[in-house]
């Protein structure tokens, strides 16, 4: 995911959001994920700063997963 300013991008399209990072340099490991329910977006480790224009971007790919928190309308 890359953002500037308001626009943000997707390197591939989002399946779900990962708890916590996975390594995967020496083949699949397991992980948690989730592809419904709420989250406080502040506390994603994104790698950006979270924002409103995140959270919608991101709920605009996984409609199911909701953000509590700042607001994303």
């Amino acid at each position: 995911m890359t953002v500037s300013g308001e626009a943000v991008t997707f390197s591939e399209e989002p399946a779900a959001i990962l708890k916590e990072a996975v390594d995967v340099t020496y083949g699949a490991q397991p992980g948690a994920f989730m592809v419904e329910g709420y989250v406080i977006g502040e506390r994603l480790p994104l790698g950006v700063e979270y924002t409103a224009a995140v959270g919608k971007a991101i709920h605009a790919k996984l409609p199911e997963i909701k953000f509590v928190g700042k607001e994303i309308t």
